[in-house]
């Protein structure tokens, strides 16, 4: 996980050892034997297996016909370097050749997304809490966006979000940005760290009154040799106390039903 240190370059501003992640934090995953694990405990049947991807597909079919030429002295496949040949034979092929594969690919997904639609709603609630498990609808999103949905669909109460990262997705959305990105040649590839990096300058520009209070914003607009300061916004922070009031009225509610 990337982590920076930001301090804004501004003469006149405060400096700010503020350090945030610019990535998700990468809680721990479930494996897929954990979940078949679990599945054997409450007596159910394993979800669906994932389907391969065409490099998989090809792979399988491939594995068969070579494996016996890289056998070692002990007996044992070399699986090092029937993975390289296999990878070298998968660059020669042509868009062409890659067609057959692309759609066993493709029908492997689509024939799991129904097996696994099927599955899920053959589940009480109770079981799919248990498992751990994604609801079809929120399987392909993203891990934040993912969790947010399904805790939603559980009933529970959104988590709270901190000042900054309200400030922060806002920012990502702003025309100041996007036209900042255009200027600097800034691609999607390097977006997440240079849309941190900005957002990071403009937390740093906040006087040592508001640090002891708590986050605020200072919003300024840039020239070459000076940056302009506007008034501070409580806009933020109103959002972020509203939304930890309104997490912690729900977990209050949560643990007097227990």
């Amino acid at each position: 996980m990337f982590r920076f240190a930001l301090r804004t370059a501004s003469p006149t501003a405060p400096s700010v050892g503020r350090t945030f992640s610019t990535t998700p934090v990468a809680f721990k995953a479930q494996t897929v034997q954990e979940i078949n694990a679990k599945a054997k405990q409450l007596g159910i049947p394993p979800p669906p297996k994932a389907p391969l991807g065409a490099y998989a597909e090809f792979f399988r079919e491939l594995y068969p016909k070579i494996r016996d030429n890289y056998v070692r002295e002990n007996g044992r496949i070399d699986s090092h370097e029937v993975a390289r040949v296999a990878g070298a034979q998968w660059n020669t092929l042509t868009e062409d050749d890659r067609k057959k594969y692309n759609q066993a690919a493709k029908h492997a997904t689509d024939k799991y997304k129904l097996d696994y639609k099927r599955y899920y709603e053959s589940l009480s609630p109770s079981q799919v809490v248990s498992l751990g498990i994604d609801s079809p609808e929120t399987k392909g999103l993203k891990r934040g966006a993912r969790n947010a949905a399904n805790r939603a669909l559980r009933g529970e109460a959104a988590r709270p979000a901190g000042s900054f990262f309200i400030f922060l997705h806002e920012f990502r959305k702003s025309d100041e940005l996007k036209r900042a990105m255009e200027k600097d040649g800034i691609d999607g590839a390097k977006s997440a760290i240079y849309t941190a990096k900005k957002a990071g300058e403009k937390w740093a520009l906040m006087s040592p009154e508001d640090k002891q209070v708590g986050p605020r914003f200072f919003f300024f607009a840039g020239r070459e040799t000076s940056l302009i300061m506007y008034h501070v916004r409580q806009k933020y922070v109103d959002q972020s106390v509203q939304q930890r009031t309104v997490y912690a009225e729900w977990k209050e509610a949560q643990e007097k039903k227990v």
